[in-house]
């Protein structure tokens, strides 16, 4: 396209061979074609016999046309290589130029030749040349218009045809095997495999499969959920999931040196898709010789340059350069995918001990924790990962920086911003999406979790938690046949996750289903999730008025929590039970209890609870002193700060008979109350003391819809109650006594004595 001529001609099929193989074309210059020097540097190196040497792609030699156009386009090309002048000293084609440059000789082009403006000095033959003329900068950029256009083509039909080069879609996935080591030395075996899956998860494009849903294929197999995949073993299970394609790498010595080799194969006729190999020359040198190597499997498997650019963190920065650092956390990282986070905690502490800056590692602790509700030990540890957030990819940055603004600074908004951007960036990504489900939970917006929990399943339907948290949401809306189906779904794939099991338990309660309760009560003896089931059965008892067979549950509930050594549990359990006796009235049996929590632990979870049930229960010195501290170590808490603050402050209110003030206190409260119901019941008694009985009915109507949100609170049984004289104040006997009826029903088992049971006994009876 150049010349107009092609670059091996011959009279027979074996002088045009020879000249491929073994000689060099005329340069452009010689047939009287005026180029500029880039040009020609373009063309020798995709003449290059040395295949090493010679363009790699046809992306690598657009790259470099398109550099070219814009440098002669902005003027700031270099010389043009004339044509050389012949014996009378006439140049074979028109053109102004200073000096000449030797002919090329021998049979390699002089790929390796550097213009002096490179270098800085001048070289002897090759003489910078005055500027082309105009013509012959229109044609070059004419030519290059038409490079640039053959390049795109050939690169469109290499990505649909070509072995070696596959574009993936977005539902194709990507399976990781271990590598295979022949150096002999153990520091590389399951290290380099999580440097791998950094690098290539880091990538929007890719879709690699998670090690949970390995771990779960491996078990379907008869295999330990810990086999080594090798590539045999990965074959098979990507026959079995379905799969597009599979990774392996290797290490092996050379020398002093390594070399490392990635390979993608598709899946279904083990074809090489791509393949790449480094060295390196040192052990300090592997992870970055596998970050260089996934870099270039990401191209080769189809991601663009764009992306590449943008999600291309180093490897020893974005996990750590310590490669026993590097062993022992990805030990815990399978620890933790097969749902033992408790085994994996040691495991990530010896990491962080190994490199006191492993960003990923002190995440990894921080999400942990938080998961147990031990929140200041998640905060410490989340807090050192978030200031370490800059060592890291821009997906563990996101990941990082969504959890500490949940556990450590408990900033609503800036949680679900970071939440939205993971999820944007990273759409084949499930835990952006399932931890947004968990917040919106919590927020009282299940629609929205539904949306997202949704999604979390399409995403990643082998794990529990987006099951878990789905089933939440839909009981949440009383769409107790989809919850049911959800959680048998998982139950079904042998998940063994707590809060699955509980809330197939609080739909049976909601539905009288003994058999299944007790079914689910008896499937979580020794696990640390059996004190969760303890204290949600302690609820459900509550709610009856069993206030005595309540105790014992939440007793054992704490038992359990200390033996696993959950210091925050066990307080969260304690105010738990202080909550149910302030419920039935019992202030002196709550106070107690509030305080002994405290005494266990502050913590952001404990807190609130006893600053709610110190206040209902009169303690009002006591109450306010706590939100005090909590406004000052929470300064920044969503929740804290316009939820539980607030139910306390109204509290307080209606203690000092300011019923107005406490529904001017509880407004802040009103986004997020379908997931604080206390919010709601206490503004129905303000409007009650307020003399409001309408407006009072209005807010327990809205619990009374909301029955399905944490079934077992004693607050649903109390609502009934608040019904009952919202009626008797507005003269409607009839309501008043369905209600009373209703009431007294859901405590037909109550422990005897109990005042709230006495007192809606004697209410009832003076109705006319």
């Amino acid at each position: 396209m150049i010349t107009g001529k092609q670059a091996f001609s011959g009279v027979t099929q074996a002088a045009v061979f020879d000249k491929i193989l073994n000689r060099a074309p005329a340069p452009p210059s010689h047939l009287g074609i005026e180029t500029p020097w880039e040009l020609q540097q373009v063309l020798d190196k995709a003449l290059e016999k040395n295949a090493v040497l010679r363009y790699q792609s046809a992306l690598e030699l657009h790259t470099d046309l398109r550099r070219l156009r814009r440098d002669m386009e902005s003027g700031h090309s270099s010389a043009v290589i004339p044509a050389p002048e012949t014996a009378q000293g006439t140049p074979l084609s028109s053109g102004s130029v200073t000096a000449a440059v030797p002919a090329y000789s021998g049979s390699q082009p002089a790929i390796s030749s550097v213009h002096p403006a490179v270098m800085g000095t001048p070289s002897a033959g090759v003489l910078i040349a005055e500027p082309a003329q105009t013509s012959t900068k229109k044609r070059t950029l004419w030519i290059l218009s038409a490079l640039l256009l053959a390049a795109v083509a050939v690169i469109a039909l290499l990505l649909q045809k070509q072995p070696g080069t596959v574009a993936l879609t977005d539902s194709d996935v990507l399976l990781l095997t271990d590598f295979t080591n022949t150096t002999g030395d153990p520091v590389f075996d399951d290290t380099l495999t999580q440097a791998l899956a950094v690098k290539l998860e880091e990538s929007p494009y890719l879709n690699v499969l998670p090690e949970r849903q390995v771990q779960e294929a491996l078990g379907f197999m008869g295999r330990a959920t810990d086999d080594r995949v090798t590539p045999e073993i990965a074959q098979e299970i990507c026959e079995r999931q379905g799969l597009k394609a599979l990774v392996r790498g290797e290490i092996a010595p050379l020398g002093t040196n390594f070399v490392v080799t990635l390979t993608a194969d598709e899946c279904l006729s083990g074809k090489a898709l791509a393949r790449e190999q480094v060295q390196a020359s040192s052990k300090e040198e592997v992870l970055s010789a596998v970050g260089t190597a996934a870099v270039e499997i990401r191209r080769k498997l189809g991601e663009s340059l764009a992306s590449i650019e943008k999600y291309d963190a180093p490897l020893e920065e974005a996990t750590t350069s310590s490669l026993e650092a590097l062993k022992v956390f990805s030990r815990g990282e399978k620890k933790r995918a097969s749902g033992r986070e408790d085994e994996a905690i040691p495991l990530f502490k010896r990491a962080v001990e190994l490199d006191p800056d492993f960003a990923q590692a002190y995440g990894a602790l921080g999400t942990i924790y938080g998961n147990l509700r031990e929140w200041e030990i998640s905060r410490e540890y989340l807090t050192r990962a978030f200031e370490l957030r800059d060592q890291v990819n821009e997906r563990e940055e996101l990941y990082i920086t969504a959890h500490y603004h949940d556990n450590v600074t408990g900033d609503v908004d800036k949680q679900i911003e970071a939440y939205e951007l993971f999820k944007h960036n990273y759409p084949r990504d499930w835990t952006p999406v399932n931890n947004l489900a968990v917040q919106y939970n919590d927020l009282g917006w299940f629609e929205r979790a539904v949306d997202e929990g949704q999604v979390a399943v399409e995403l990643n339907p082998n794990h529990a938690f987006p099951y878990s948290n789905l089933g939440e949401a839909l009981r949440s809306l009383n769409q107790l046949t989809e919850a049911k189906q959800v959680y048998s779904e998982a139950l079904e794939k042998g998940f063994t996750y707590h809060e699955l099991y509980i809330g197939r338990y609080l739909i049976a309660y909601q539905e009288g289903d003994q058999a299944t309760m007790q079914r689910m009560e008896d499937s979580l003896s020794g696990d640390s999730g059996k004190a969760w089931m303890l204290a949600a059965q302690a609820n459900v008892a509550a709610s009856a008025g069993r206030l005595n067979e309540a105790r014992d549950l939440t007793g054992l509930a704490i038992k359990v929590a200390r033996e696993f050594g959950f210091t925050e549990q066990t307080a969260y359990f304690m105010a738990w039970a202080a909550d149910y006796e302030a419920a039935f009235d019992n202030e002196e049996r709550s106070r107690e209890l509030a305080l002994a929590a405290l005494e266990i632990a502050r913590s952001r979870d404990t807190m609130p609870y006893a600053a709610v049930i110190l206040a209902r229960a009169g303690a009002v010195e006591q109450a306010e002193a706590l939100l005090e501290e909590l406004m000052e170590r929470f300064p920044d808490d969503t929740v804290i700060n316009k939820v539980q603050a607030p139910i306390a402050r109204a509290a307080i209110a209606l203690q000092q008979q300011d019923p107005q003030r406490a529904v001017k206190l509880l407004e802040t409260t009103i986004p997020y109350q379908r997931g604080q119901l206390w919010a709601i019941y206490l503004r129905g008694l303000a409007y009650l003391a307020a003399s409001e009985p309408a407006k009072a009915m209005a807010e327990f109507l809205k619990l009374q819809d909301l029955g399905s949100v944490q079934p077992g609170l004693p607050v649903h049984t109390l609502t009934y109650l608040g019904m009952a004289r919202a009626s008797s104040a507005m003269s409607n006997s009839k309501a008043a006594r369905e209600s009373y009826d209703a009431f007294l029903e859901r405590l037909k088992d109550a422990d005897e004595g109990i005042p709230l049971v006495t007192e809606a006994r004697a209410e009832l009876a003076r109705l006319p």
